[in-house]
């Protein structure tokens, strides 16, 4: 993984601007920063690396000003020119995400170079993410393993669940997976959530460890909390369907519905079939369709038929044939083709017309107009 966070420009000693910088910063401090950013723009017009540094910052976070990508891109780059690694490292990230300027991976990694070969360890974590994956470079695991080591030498969880992963595939070193835990534990320990869920997978699965399931809902608990979707489908799975411990309907529904907002299909998939079957959790017709359409919006073709199911069979009120109909035309195989044959012993020629009409708006509207 690598992440578009900037670094922030930390205090340092200059020359005889500093006073005058740190006047700038007292008044932003006091809320005046109208007066602060004047200051800073008027000593960035003679070069100064630590104002074109701040002005960046602003612009990106929108201190005192509104954001504007391109006026941060623009004032990170005159600093990072001048050989500024913090600067350097922001123009990469911003050349790696295309914020301020258009995505370019070769050039995110000239400058990800750059700042790594100043010490910068997120950018030594991010330019292995680049070799390990080919991104504005030819792919090269042996290099992406040297840099995710020299980024997690400094510390850095994230190169530390880096260098996990690397030792767990056996991707540009020899596969090793006690080396592999030491480095998710290490990770872990400075809160990275991806490390959290390796952690848990190991735990889960055996892997390197004694098989603890209750370990393994701990690791996966802080990942989720954190956002991972990969835990909170992970847990939503353990509590719907894992024999090692109790069922429990509540905590499935909450974690497959935290990753299913955030687009995971697994848990969507998840969701619709606890809410259109009666297995243990009252149907929820209502709740069934959103993630079925939820999915087919995503691009999922899986959908069309229990659609279809919930409109013959529905939990309350009268089949709605029609529709039942519109969801099996846009399904493929020989079992759609089957139920559109069956409905039509309850359809009328025009009511086919209409609904196989209702179909194609349904399909070009992105399943929308529905």
């Amino acid at each position: 993984m690598r992440f578009a966070w900037l670094i922030i420009w930390l205090a340092w000693a200059t020359s005889a601007f500093s006073q005058t910088f740190e006047d700038a910063e007292k008044l932003a401090d006091d809320g005046d920063w109208a007066a602060a950013l004047e200051i800073w723009h008027g000593l960035a017009q003679k070069g100064h690396v630590r104002s074109l540094v701040q002005l960046g910052d602003s612009y990106y976070f929108g201190e005192g000003i509104e954001v504007q990508f391109d006026q941060a891109f623009g004032y990170y780059l005159q600093a990072a020119e001048q050989g500024d690694s913090r600067a350097q490292y922001n123009i990469a990230t911003m050349y790696d995400f295309g914020e301020g300027t258009p995505e370019d991976d070769v050039k995110a990694v000239i400058w990800y170079r750059m700042a790594a070969a100043q010490g910068v360890a997120s950018a030594q974590d991010n330019l292995g993410y680049m070799y390990e994956n080919g991104e504005g470079v030819e792919q090269d695991y042996v290099a992406a393993f040297a840099l995710y080591q020299l980024a997690a030498a400094q510390g850095l969880p994230n190169a530390l669940n880096n260098l996990g992963i690397a030792y767990e595939s056996g991707q540009g070193v020899n596969r090793d997976i006690s080396k592999a835990l030491v480095n998710y534990r290490e990770a872990a320990k400075g809160n990275n959530s991806y490390a959290q869920y390796n952690l848990g997978r190991a735990y889960d699965y055996g892997n390197g460890v004694l098989e603890n399931i209750d370990t393994a809902l701990d690791w996966y608990q802080q990942s989720a909390e954190q956002g991972t979707d990969l835990a909170q489908e992970r847990l939503g799975d353990l509590y719907l369907v894992d024999s090692r411990h109790s069922q429990n309907f509540e905590l499935a529904i909450f974690w497959h519905e935290k990753a299913a907002e955030q687009g995971v299909f697994a848990s969507q998939r998840a969701l619709w079939g606890i809410y259109s079957d009666d297995a243990g959790w009252p149907r929820d017709d209502v709740r069934a369709e959103f993630w079925y359409l939820t999915a087919l919006r995503q691009g999922a073709v899986e959908p069309y038929a229990g659609l279809a199911m919930l409109y013959t069979d529905p939990v309350e009120g009268e089949p709605d044939y029609l529709r039942a109909f519109m969801w099996y035309s846009l399904a493929d195989g020989a079992m759609a083709w089957l139920q559109k044959a069956a409905l039509m012993a309850d359809l009328t020629a025009q009511q086919v017309t209409e609904a196989t009409e209702m179909a194609v708006i349904c399909r070009d509207s992105g399943y929308v107009d529905c």
